[in-house]
């Protein structure tokens, strides 16, 4: 075989395997993995904003822990599957009307990153607060979520909550 034959030989096999090369790195293994850890977030939000309380520790761990962090400091709001229900009771109790939008997602590995806009009325008047929430999955259920203190939402341009923003009072609870 000459070396023209060799090199030829050389490059038509790199321009069949090349593709296959790039089909094998690009995101659509990553997102195949990283698509069931969001789904579990999403569900359980669309189970709060059915007020579904057996819905939402359906996707729950037994030993789910919800964690505050505020400062320096990490207050546990509950560390069971039976305290985050009678938790999320007496808050769907308190505000009938709360719904939760997820704004932002980013997942890597077992661990959902949110920012979460939730919206509720009280005495008439419409109310809105978003927080930083990180999701821990294990076995594709929540293990633990830790929120960050509730903070005014920016104004998103794509669902036109700028024109929104000045009509809702924002707050912290």
């Amino acid at each position: 075989m000459s070396a023209k034959t060799l090199i030829l030989s050389f490059n038509a096999l790199l321009i069949v395997l090349y593709p296959l090369y790039s089909i094998a790195e690009s995101d659509v293994p990553i997102k195949a993995t990283t698509t069931a850890p969001v789904a579990v977030v999403e569900k359980f939000v669309q189970a709060f904003n059915d007020h579904s309380v057996e819905r939402l520790l359906s996707y729950t761990t037994d030993s789910v822990h919800w964690f505050n962090l505020s400062g320096t400091k990490m207050l546990t709001e509950t560390s069971s599957k039976n305290e985050l229900g009678a938790a999320m009771a007496d808050y769907f109790a308190t505000l009938a009307d709360a719904k939760a939008t997820l704004t932002q997602v980013v997942s890597s590995a077992n661990y959902v990153s949110t920012v979460e806009r939730v919206t509720w009325s009280d005495e008439g008047e419409l109310n809105s607060q978003c927080s930083i929430g990180v999701y821990e999955l294990q076995q594709e259920k929540i293990n633990a979520v830790w929120y960050y203190p509730a903070h005014v939402c920016e104004p998103s341009v794509d669902n036109g909550a700028s024109v929104q923003a000045e009509l809702l009072q924002d707050t912290r609870q």
